[in-house]
C-alpha cells in the first residue's frame, strides 16, 4: 500500500435553473476511518456519487447543495476540516483559502 494520503476536498460551483448556488463537492482520499467523519460533515448535502480505488483502499464521495447567496456557502467552506478547494468555471483553482487552507 502507498503512503497515507491526506484528505482532500475540491468544490465547483454548477449551472442552476433557480437563483441559488448549486455546488458540487468532490471527497478524495477517504480511508475507513474517515468515511463516517465526512458523511456527518456532509450529512445536509445530497450524495451523488461514489468512488473506491481498489490500489489505495480510499474513498471519493461527491455531493451536491445549494446555497441561498455566496456568503452562506463561504461560511461552511471555511468551517470545513479538510483541505478545500473552489475551482472556477474555467477548471482554474480560486486563491481564496478554505476549509483546512483557512486562516
Amino acid at each position: 500500500m502507498e503512503g497515507a494520503k491526506t484528505v482532500e476536498a475540491l468544490a465547483w460551483r454548477a449551472s442552476s435553473n433557480s437563483n441559488d448556488l448549486l455546488y458540487r463537492l468532490q471527497v478524495n482520499n477517504i480511508d475507513g476511518r474517515t468515511l463516517a467523519k465526512i458523511k456527518k460533515i456532509c450529512a445536509d448535502w445530497d450524495g451523488i456519487g461514489y468512488g473506491w480505488n481498489k490500489k489505495t483502499r480510499h474513498n471519493l464521495l461527491l455531493f451536491s447543495r445549494t446555497f441561498k447567496n455566496r456568503r452562506a456557502w463561504l461560511k461552511w467552506a471555511k468551517q470545513f476540516p479538510y483541505n478545500l478547494i473552489e475551482f472556477n468555471s474555467n477548471g482554474k483553482p480560486l486563491k481564496k483559502k478554505l476549509g483546512a487552507y483557512y486562516p
